[in-house]
């Protein structure tokens, strides 16, 4: 029995018509017998058979292929079924023998360890920023997000491959399209342009992320580098008002006097009375006594023009 369990027992596995079937044959020294049909193929004397071992070969196959195919074969019932075959099935056949595969389901692919990645460069001014999914088509990632979203196990594609959902690497790319809010359109592309100050959070991600960095050019990397000394230098407020400004208003100044640097906008977005026009006339005064501004345009409502006229003239004596 364990000899008929180990070795003599040969699986045969193929795809029609959009199924897995499975045949399985058990062969003795007298002769070669297909216990699913329970008929003998072949043999050169009485062919003492092993049942117990048959019927634990049969049913080995029977828990993925539940069904049966037209010409008798067992077969599967859906696509879940071929997917288990693929993925775990193959391997538990094994324990009890040898499998032969066609070309056909050898051809049907399980991707197992899918990693999206963005390659980043700069465009007019812009970043570039062009989306890597390997072997799968760009235009099923939508319904892929989707399925990962709703923890499926599974992704089928049109070509019929899978892509194994738990295995999946796709958690850094999620974010990133929730982040950017890059929409299916996009995703279908395969490309999109982004603003440059997303140049920091997408730093942040592939560095968090390994697998979701596809590269950087030499200009993108150059401007990485420049936000990374800015963050660096360490702003002070002016000399005037660093001794009644707070430490999160210190702190506030910084952060705007880097955006400044950095050529990007901003929202300063304190609480009520916690002192956001004093970080604001801190930032202008800093600008005029170091050359970088003549004149500034401050935008509010009208009844605030005079709030910001004597808070100038309460911090800025010049």
């Amino acid at each position: 029995t364990d000899e008929l369990k180990v070795k003599t027992v040969k699986y045969f596995l193929d795809i029609e018509n959009n199924q897995a079937v499975g045949k399985l044959e058990a062969r003795y020294p007298q002769g070669r017998v297909d216990p699913v049909l329970d008929r003998i193929l072949s043999k050169q004397g009485d062919i003492q058979r092993d049942r117990d071992g048959e019927e634990d070969a049969v049913e080995r196959l029977k828990a993925y292929l539940s069904d049966t195919s037209q010409a008798g074969a067992l077969a599967s019932a859906d696509e879940e079924e071929i997917y288990r075959l693929k993925t775990e099935g193959v391997e538990k056949l094994l324990e009890l023998g040898t499998v032969m595969a066609s070309e056909k389901f050898q051809a049907l692919r399980v991707f197992r360890r899918f990693s999206p990645s963005v390659g980043v460069s700069l465009k007019s001014n812009l970043l570039h920023l062009e989306l890597s999914s390997g072997d799968i088509p760009w235009e099923e990632l939508e319904e892929i997000l989707s399925a990962y979203k709703q923890k499926k196990k599974y992704y089928r594609l049109k070509s019929g491959a899978f892509v194994n959902m738990e295995e999946a690497d796709l958690e850094g790319f999620q974010e990133l399209v929730d982040t950017l809010q890059i929409s299916g359109k996009a995703l279908r592309q395969g490309a999109l342009d982004v603003p440059l100050y997303r140049s920091l959070y997408l730093n942040e991600m592939m560095q968090e992320h390994e697998a979701l960095a596809a590269g950087r050019d030499e200009s993108v990397q150059k401007l990485v580098e420049g936000f990374e000394a800015v963050q660096k230098q360490g702003f002070q407020p002016p000399k005037s008002l660093a001794q009644i400004m707070r430490s999160y208003q210190k702190e506030g100044f910084a952060w705007l006097r880097m955006l400044e640097e950095l050529g990007f906008g901003g929202i300063l977005a304190d609480d009520m009375g916690l002192g956001k026009t004093l970080q604001v006339i801190s930032l202008l005064v800093d600008a005029r006594e170091r050359g970088r501004l003549q004149r500034a345009l401050v935008v509010c409502p009208a009844s605030l023009v005079y709030n910001w006229k004597e808070e100038i003239e309460k911090f800025d004596q010049n």
